[in-house]
């Protein structure tokens, strides 16, 4: 009986120390300001109440995501956003069977027609499939200049709106500056004065080429307590000068299931190896289970250049559970204790094991009782 409950208390703590060191074990901007209008604080004005005589919806101006690459609707190929820098993008989400998404069109291409300038980009996404859009395409009487495809959704994560049709506009800084939800005549007279003022402001240094991002390190996957706020440390690096970028920012998608508590951030350090800068993103899990925080995005400007350019870092995985987490415990204290507890183990067996053959010892060295007379 000693043996056996030696065994399976082995067992058993064995399995305990073996989750804990599952657990343990090391895991493999909101305010920024406009580069225009916070120079111009006027031009805002007259742009939101340009914007409100249009019946689009003024937004609080924003980097858009143009590094997202989607698929060629009629090509089949990767289709970079970014190559409209500089323009004024009109991007709207729609889908085939949406009936506002065809009423409206026509409007979007008569303004695109009398506007005939060459800085305004006409885009329709759809997160259909191919076969399906390319179809309905070769059949419509009119359709989108540009036409993609954005079947895993990450164009709707970053829409203030997830109804149909919902139209943004970007301004020639790649900022997102009003929103339309629904339909409307976009070839009337509010509209077309609207995107010729759009079109008026432009950067005075124009950046086409690619500039380069900073490299970035940060731990991708999180054991977390939920509703507790865990801090993500990313480290940026780059060459050349220290105040080679004049902004830096990150942006995060629309996700239920985190909360963005805000954003941290250290001093630059250079040194013979480049420049060091940390930002800590600190986030919050809503709900019990692994989710996925994708893509992290981030919002670079170099200096004495208005332009903006963006970078995708990835994704991070964070899993969250009731009890807190252990991840934070260093693991040469996990297999120390793991250690001491089986040496304890080993010396409780072989105790067990001594005892029992002594007493089995003394069992046979007594004499048998004599017999009465």
């Amino acid at each position: 009986m000693r043996t056996i409950f030696f065994f399976r208390t082995s067992r058993l703590l064995l399995a305990w120390f073996g989750l804990l060191g599952a657990l343990c074990s090391p895991s493999v901007h909101a305010g920024l300001p406009h580069p225009y209008f916070s120079r111009f604080p006027k031009a805002e004005k007259e742009l939101e109440a340009l914007l409100q005589r249009a019946q689009i919806q003024p937004l609080e101006p924003q980097p858009a995501d143009l590094s997202l690459k989607l698929l060629d609707a009629r090509e089949s190929r990767l289709y970079n956003v970014a190559r409209h820098r500089g323009q004024l993008i009109v991007l709207s989400r729609w889908a085939t069977w949406c009936s506002a998404c065809k009423a409206e069109l026509p409007s979007k291409l008569a303004m695109h027609k009398q506007l005939q300038d060459t800085r305004l980009a006409l885009i329709g996404v759809s997160e259909e499939d191919r076969e399906t859009v390319r179809t309905y395409e070769q059949k419509a009487a009119e359709r989108y200049p540009i036409s993609l495809l954005d079947s895993s959704g990450i164009v709707q994560k970053f829409f203030p709106s997830s109804g149909l049709p919902t139209t943004i506009l970007i301004d020639a800084w790649g900022w997102v500056v009003g929103m339309r939800v629904g339909g409307l005549a976009w070839d009337s007279t509010d509209t077309l004065a609207l995107m010729r003022y759009l079109l008026s402001m432009r950067p005075a240094q124009p950046l086409r080429d690619q500039a380069p991002a900073p490299q970035a390190e940060f731990t991708r996957r999180w054991r977390v307590r939920i509703g507790q706020t865990f801090a993500v440390p990313v480290t940026l690096r780059w060459n050349g000068e220290a105040d080679k970028y004049a902004r830096i920012a990150f942006r995060l998608p629309q996700d239920p299931a985190f909360s963005n508590e805000g954003l941290e951030t250290s001093g630059i350090t250079s040194n013979d190896q480049g420049n060091q800068r940390t930002y800590t993103l600190k986030l919050k899990l809503l709900r019990t289970g692994r989710f996925e925080l994708k893509p992290l995005l981030l919002n670079y400007w170099l200096k004495d250049y208005d332009q903006h350019f963006q970078a995708d870092l990835g994704s991070l995985t964070a899993q969250a559970s009731a009890l807190a987490p252990l991840h934070t415990v260093p693991p040469w204290t996990l297999w120390t204790s793991l250690a001491a507890v089986l040496a304890f183990l080993l010396f409780l067996g072989f105790a067990i094991q001594r005892s029992s053959q002594r007493d089995q010892n003394d069992h046979n060295a007594t004499p048998p009782p004599r017999k009465k007379a």
